[in-house]
Formats: C-alpha cells, sequence, structure tokens
C-alpha cells in the first residue's frame, strides 16, 4: 500500500507543477502581448519553465515519501533547471540584442539539452558525494 501512496503522491506532485506551469503560460501570454517582448524569449520563458514546474511540484508533495536517491535526483533537478534555464535565457538575450534569430525549435532543444548537460554533471558529483550508485 506505501509503494501504492508513493506513486500517486509523485503523479500528483508532477500533475500539480504542470496545472502552475499552465497558470503562468497564462499570465505570460497577456502579459507578452502588453509588453511587446521578443517571441523567441517569450518561448524559452514560457517553455523553459515546464520542466523546473514539474520537478519543484513532485518535489514538494512527495519527498516525505520517496527515497533518498529521488529526493536527490529531485533537487538536483530542480537546481539545475534553475542553472540552465537563466544561462538559455542569457543567450537568447544576447541574440536578441545582436540581431541573430533563432527558431522556436532551436531555442527549446538548445535551452533543454543546456539543462540536461548540467543536470547529468550535478547528478553525477551529487550521488558521488553521498555514495549512492549512479546506475539505473
Amino acid at each position: 500500500m506505501k509503494i501504492f501512496r508513493a506513486e500517486l503522491e509523485e503523479i500528483i506532485g508532477i500533475l500539480v507543477g504542470a496545472v502552475l506551469w499552465y497558470l503562468l503560460t497564462v499570465v505570460l501570454i497577456v502579459t507578452s502581448v502588453k509588453l511587446s517582448i521578443p517571441n523567441q524569449i517569450i518561448i524559452w520563458v514560457d517553455v523553459g519553465l515546464l520542466i523546473l514546474f514539474m520537478s519543484a511540484g513532485h518535489y514538494l508533495v512527495s519527498s516525505g515519501v520517496i527515497d533518498e536517491k529521488s529526493r536527490i535526483e529531485d533537487i538536483v533537478s530542480i537546481k539545475s533547471n534553475l542553472i540552465g534555464y537563466f544561462l538559455w535565457l542569457i543567450f537568447m538575450i544576447f541574440a536578441y540584442l545582436l540581431n541573430i534569430e533563432i527558431s522556436s525549435n532551436a531555442s527549446i532543444i538548445g535551452g533543454y539539452i543546456t539543462i540536461f548537460l548540467i543536470f547529468l554533471y550535478m547528478r553525477s558529483r551529487a550521488l558521488k558525494r553521498k555514495g549512492i550508485s549512479t546506475a539505473v
């Protein structure tokens, strides 16, 4: 029964994060129309936060029922998402200032690859520090 409860709380946490991200998307759409922010930046500001919100929702709702390795991975995921998100946002702003047009797909893929590489690096260091194997 405990396993079912843990899985249920994990799913609920991810859904809470997704709903919060959706609400942020609605606010961004309304705000971006009024502020006339460039499209390539708005797309990254919106879509780049999806994984962060889902990771944070998962951690906040299910941190009491998941094991230590999952808890560490959630914290590392949140940190790496924040670092990668802001690094890619700075890159996108510089690209805009230099009049470099980046397609929406390239912006999203590049940002997520940046976040993923940072996640892999931070995860291996955190798990090694705790003495936990990185094998799945």
